[in-house]
């Protein structure tokens, strides 16, 4: 993948301490956390270059798929990328039962430029798209970004999974303010059969206060910091 490569970081289930999914996050050499420049320059660089990343992409998913062959993975794409019909063929392109195997995880930020017209915030059509091809979608930093709770509803029919971060969405709320959150987030996905992850937990006792709201799925440092696969 060049300067790409990817670390990873479990999803607990935190009653159980059971590893349930692996997020997979993308890096690249010499840089600490998410290259988000270099990323964002691969975006905007020419077609051939995006499908050589997929190309290398694809490589790295199957070594992984076959090093862990019980492991399922959740994989981020940005919205950026949900424009791209390259994004649709390669997907298309991945055996079947492997798509069983990934969750695709979509990130907050808007597209910088639509190359479909559609006249909501967010790409419904393409949540619908691959989500009839088998696979599974989280999104990602709920009420967040372009990940705002009216365009998950828009998206909600397509959606296995949403993700609430502390580190991005609880640094300024209090106690209560947090709790409420949660409720709102439990009451909008448990009757629909749609999962609900906490990530950013990094203490014992957060983790025991979201258990007695029923969060058992969990991620964050207190259970495993992202390492090299």
């Amino acid at each position: 993948m060049g300067d790409f490569y990817f670390v990873g970081q479990q999803i607990i289930d935190a009653k159980s301490r059971e590893v349930r999914e692996v997020e997979l996050l993308l890096r690249a050499t010499n840089k600490v956390g998410f290259p988000e420049q270099e990323f964002h320059n691969l975006l905007n660089s020419s077609l051939k270059q995006y499908q050589a990343y997929l190309k290398d992409l694809n490589n790295e998913l199957m070594y992984l798929w076959d090093k862990y062959p019980t492991c399922q993975f959740s994989l981020n794409f940005t919205q950026q990328e949900l424009e791209f019909p390259v994004l649709l063929t390669y997907l298309k392109s991945i055996n079947t039962n492997m798509r069983a195997r990934m969750m695709i995880e979509i990130t907050e930020q808007a597209p910088n430029k639509k190359y479909t017209e559609y006249s909501d915030n967010i790409n419904v059509s393409m949540f619908k798209k691959i989500h009839d091809l088998g696979y599974k979608i989280a999104l990602n930093d709920i009420m967040q970004g372009n990940n705002s709770l009216g365009n998950f509803m828009l998206v909600r029919p397509y959606i296995s999974r949403i993700k609430w971060s502390f580190t991005n969405g609880g640094h300024y709320l209090n106690q209560q303010q947090i709790y409420w959150i949660i409720k709102l987030l439990r009451s909008l996905t448990c009757e629909k059969g749609i999962s609900l992850v906490v990530e950013g937990v990094e203490e014992e006792m957060i983790s025991y206060w979201l258990l007695t709201m029923n969060v058992h799925q969990q991620q964050g440092f207190l259970f495993a910091k992202p390492a090299k696969l």
